[in-house]
């Protein structure tokens, strides 16, 4: 099985709207080019859909994902509205990807740039774990980790201990954890949970910086997490942008 994860394509109302300098509705179209030219089985769009969070943004972007004939799903980040996406198509279905379970996670907290699970999420989360008889990934918005760069303090998943408790608990903890977020790609390991985040779709940031910066120089990517039978292998898949 092989699933296709994509984040942060901050799609706005206006296809003509430039996000930090970029053209988020052109690095979209690039991004559904390419993994229009994949062999995949599941596509995941792991938060900030949109920019403004505005109906018309989210229509275009499922009639893009449904126009590639495969399954997908997606989960909301800071600057989604999860009200507006739920309306138009669910948010929060867990998928069967042959043995394996995707668990999808909701981080969005209300005005804010930084994100929280909660009690209760996790509660469910425990008890999804406990309950699993193959092996899970479970995705959210807000990477469960140390801020690679200073500034992505203030943007962080709130109560990633809470999280990591949870996981540490379980009776079968998840293969690995999906996030976006940070616009890179990074990976990092607790015990035997591989925790991954995805290139940004419409900009990279920068983690050599102390203050927010945006890496002109590398292309947008997505990941491509081929699963076997209870482990999976990943690679970061970069794609190009016309300069118009």
């Amino acid at each position: 099985m092989r699933l296709i994860q994509l984040s942060d394509i901050h799609l706005c109302a206006d296809p003509a709207a430039r996000v930090r300098g970029e053209s988020p509705n052109r690095r979209f179209e690039a991004a559904m080019a390419a993994i229009g030219r994949e062999r995949f089985d599941h596509l995941l769009l792991a938060g900030d859909v949109s920019d403004d969070g505005s109906a018309s943004s989210y229509r275009r972007v499922i009639d893009a994902c449904d126009a590639l004939g495969r399954s997908w799903s997606w989960i909301p980040g800071n600057h989604d509205d999860p009200a507006t996406m739920a309306r138009l198509r669910p948010l929060d279905a867990p998928v069967m990807l042959g043995r394996w379970r995707l668990l999808p996670l909701d981080s969005w907290v209300a005005g804010s740039d930084g994100g929280e699970l909660g009690a209760a999420q996790l509660a469910r989360l425990a008890q999804s774990l406990d309950q699993a008889s193959g092996p899970t990934l479970v995705a959210l918005h807000h990477p469960p980790i140390e801020p690679p760069a200073r500034w992505m303090g203030a943007i962080e998943l709130s109560d990633r201990d809470a999280f990591w408790a949870t996981l540490d608990a379980a009776r079968r903890p998840p293969r690995g954890v999906l996030a976006g977020h940070i616009h890179m790609a990074l990976e990092q390991r607790r015990g035997d949970v591989r925790v991954l985040t995805s290139p940004g779709c419409v900009d990279q940031f920068r983690r050599d910086a102390d203050e927010f910066s945006v890496d002109r120089e590398t292309l947008p990517g997505y990941l491509r997490l081929t699963l076997g039978d209870d482990q999976f292998d990943v690679e970061v898949v970069r794609f190009p942008v016309d300069a118009r």
